[in-house]
């Protein structure tokens, strides 16, 4: 009975993080593979740094306990960035200071910081999902999602590979 709950636990997991493919899903669904999630740390209090993150994932890759950074445990985050890190197609990972919020001002240095990571991944970007910022200048069919590390694969795991960017960061 213990097996049987645990590997019912296994599949239940195994089916959440398929789901948060759903946003990716579409851009493979038209032969786009690399599909780049960004999120950022440190807009809220506008005192900088802001860190952004890019992440293109392998297509479906398996990851029990990805999530949105904030709802995951010091530890599994740990875990997972370093999964992240190993197995990811492409990581960037840019900061914007102070001096740089104060002279383009929280929106815009954040922005900046999120076309500069696209612009910097080892592998080119074919689509690119993006928490809550609208990028209208991309290139390259994009999309903003609100609330997007809960609902993408990409912008979650991006949302973990900026946590471990910066020691300065809170913790959620």
């Amino acid at each position: 009975a213990a097996y049987m709950r645990q590997k019912i636990r296994e599949e239940a997991e195994r089916e959440r993080v398929l789901h948060m493919y759903a946003q990716e899903t579409a851009y493979y669904n038209q032969g786009l593979y690399h599909v780049a999630g960004i999120d950022e740390a440190g807009r809220g209090p506008a005192a900088g740094p802001v860190m952004v993150a890019a992440v293109i994932l392998p297509p479906y890759w398996e990851c029990p306990g990805l999530n949105d950074s904030k709802k995951v445990q010091p530890a599994k985050r740990d875990e997972l960035y370093d999964k992240i890190m190993a197995e990811a197609v492409a990581v960037s990972c840019i900061a914007k200071s102070e001096q740089d919020i104060d002279r383009l001002d929280i929106y815009h240095a954040t922005m900046a910081a999120m076309y500069e990571t696209v612009e910097t991944l080892s592998v080119p970007a074919e689509a690119v999902l993006v928490d809550a910022m609208p990028l209208r200048e991309l290139t390259v069919p994009h999309k903003s999602l609100v609330h997007g590390d809960a609902l993408s694969a990409s912008i979650a795991a991006a949302s973990i590979r900026w946590w471990n960017s910066s020691p300065a960061l809170p913790t959620p």
